[in-house]
């Protein structure tokens, strides 16, 4: 039962990310992030994270 509370207090993003960012999607980007999400069983939020952070490094690297 300790490991389930310690899993759920435990902040699914990596250490030092205290920055939110709002965004605005329309219905069919929100579905298609949606439809990501579900396929890697994350949030959206965390998916979109990931989108972001790949599209960067992507990005620095072309």
């Amino acid at each position: 039962m300790a490991n389930q509370n310690a899993t759920a207090l435990r902040s699914p993003s990596p250490r030092g990310c205290s920055k939110p960012l709002m965004t605005h999607l329309t219905a069919e980007e929100r579905a298609q992030l949606t439809s990501l999400a579900d396929a890697e069983m994350r949030s959206l939020a965390a998916m979109a994270r990931v989108l972001i952070v790949q599209g960067m490094a992507s990005r620095a690297s072309a």
